[in-house]
């Protein structure tokens, strides 16, 4: 039986440099070495959930045991030193988040959850759907938690798109969201104004950001359309406050396209362009039978 750290296939793969140029087998020795052959004989271990659950390595479990002794942190909500430091850390986190993705901070946030599931949930609870005129667009081949937002999707009234992720402007299946399509032709508001589908992708960001004077005052004008068209907010029915003014008189209704940056069940990498195919608004035209020049 070979000796630790001398297994032929580890001996293989550092000679042909096989991962991170090479450095594979020392990363696995000096940052897993839990997962080599144990002493009393226990086998070694072969991790390759890396996609669902990535193992920390000793390094990192070094540094946050420093950090943890060195520093006493607190609830960020609040303003004593302790819970400004812990803010200051949560605010760097993100920031680091951020850059890696290339992202602009004036554009961008990032919000912590406990995973891919509890953020895809929070997403579809929180979406501003627009009945019979909102999308919920998605890949074929995606994370198995991005199909239950089609749950809250229905609920409200939206339709679904199934796209091909090879040709996104291929759509595989559709269903309808309501008496009113969205795909079909613009949808008339109570106050008259057409509701212009915008879809904006996943990890996009809204053209344009209310003041907090403007939020107060759709909040107002939603109640009294909702008291002279007798919606029911109990039941989940909303309207005005879904729309935002573009500046033209016009409302606009928002829709949602998600794919994966990479493919949990076969690891594939899907092509970011497909985000600014959604922003310039060339794919929703697309689908809802435009030309196919992008703009």
């Amino acid at each position: 039986r070979p000796s630790r750290g001398t297994h032929p296939g580890a001996m293989a793969l550092e000679r042909l440099g096989y991962g991170y140029e090479g450095q594979l087998p020392a990363l696995r020795r000096e940052e897993f070495s839990r997962l080599a052959e144990g002493k009393s004989g226990q086998p070694a271990t072969v991790y390759l959930d890396h996609a669902g659950a990535t193992l920390y390595g000793e390094g990192q479990l070094n540094a946050a045991m420093r950090d943890m002794c060195t520093n006493v942190y607190a609830n960020p909500h609040s303003q004593s030193a302790t819970s400004q430091r812990t803010t200051k850390a949560i605010d760097e986190a993100r920031l680091l988040v951020l850059k890696h993705l290339n992202a602009d901070p004036s554009k961008y946030t990032v919000i912590f959850t406990s995973g891919a599931t509890s953020a895809l949930k929070l997403l579809g609870e929180a979406f501003p759907w627009s009945p019979g005129a909102s999308e919920f667009a998605y890949t074929l081949d995606n994370h198995n938690s991005v199909l239950g937002i089609r749950e809250y999707a229905q609920v409200k009234h939206a339709s679904i798109r199934v796209v091909d992720e090879d040709s996104p402007d291929k759509t595989l299946a559709t269903f309808p969201g309501g008496a009113s399509r969205a795909t079909k032709a613009p949808t008339t508001r109570p106050n008259g104004h057409v509701a212009k589908n915008r879809h904006v992708a996943t990890n996009g960001h809204v053209a344009k950001k209310n003041t907090a004077e403007e939020e107060d005052k759709e909040e107002e004008n939603e109640g009294q359309e909702a008291e002279k068209n007798g919606v029911d907010e109990k039941k989940g029915a909303h309207l005005a406050a879904d729309d935002v003014d573009n500046g033209a008189g016009d409302t606009c209704c928002y829709s949602l396209f998600a794919f994966p940056g990479e493919s949990n069940f076969s690891g594939r990498k899907m092509d970011l362009g497909m985000i600014s195919k959604v922003a310039s608004g060339y794919l929703p035209r697309v689908w809802n039978g435009g030309n196919n020049e992008a703009g």
